[in-house]
């Protein structure tokens, strides 16, 4: 799954930074994020290297 993404990294950038595709960015939706929640994705991240570099 990883290695998939992975292969898919570049195209994935390229539409998250292309305006066309990008939505204007809210500002409630920016204010829902909290520590908690970031914390919470720096985690997922550290959990997923292990399996990116183990596979």
């Amino acid at each position: 799954m990883v290695e998939r993404f992975m292969e898919q990294f570049d195209a994935i950038q390229a539409a998250v930074l292309d305006q066309r595709l990008r939505k204007p960015m809210e500002k409630d939706k920016l204010e829902g994020f909290t520590h908690t929640d970031l914390t919470k994705a720096e985690m997922f991240i550290k959990c997923m290297q292990v399996l990116y570099t183990s596979t």
